[in-house]
């Protein structure tokens, strides 16, 4: 969904890098659909969900059914989940997927992560956050 959202250029971008995206850029880049304040949130989700629930249930559920159905037509996302799911299982049989594995067991997954993810300036692991135990 992120090339159908973000074009192909976007996508690899943000996809390879890694690079963290903040609230209101993912709304701007459309990978939400908006972004509120934390004191806000509670009541906007509330007036939102107010509004949906004015229509009739089976109404609602034939649109969310059309509209799901004609996303699955345009954008197959069943190729891109084959996909990930096979590459999934391939990384993990790559020299670095086995390493990953051995490293994860020796020190524990979440420094394992941390490890891995440092060198990217990963968001996980900002400057002052407590070391994995």
């Amino acid at each position: 969904m992120w090339v159908a959202r973000l074009g192909l250029e976007r996508a690899k971008r943000y996809l390879l890098t890694g690079d963290e995206l903040d609230g209101p850029t993912a709304a701007e880049l459309g990978l939400v659909l908006e972004c509120v304040p934390d004191d806000q949130l509670d009541a906007r989700a509330l007036a939102l969900a107010r509004r949906i629930a004015r229509l009739p249930l089976e109404q609602l559920q034939m649109v969310k059914w059309a509209l799901n159905e004609t996303a699955r037509q345009m954008f197959d996302p069943d190729g891109s989940r084959l996909l990930g799911c096979l590459f999934d299982g391939v990384a993990r049989h790559t020299d670095e997927g086995e390493a990953f594995v051995a490293r994860a067991v020796a020190v524990g997954f979440r420094r394992a992560v941390r490890e891995r993810d440092d060198p990217f300036g990963d968001y996980g692991s900002r400057p002052g956050d407590p070391e994995p135990t």
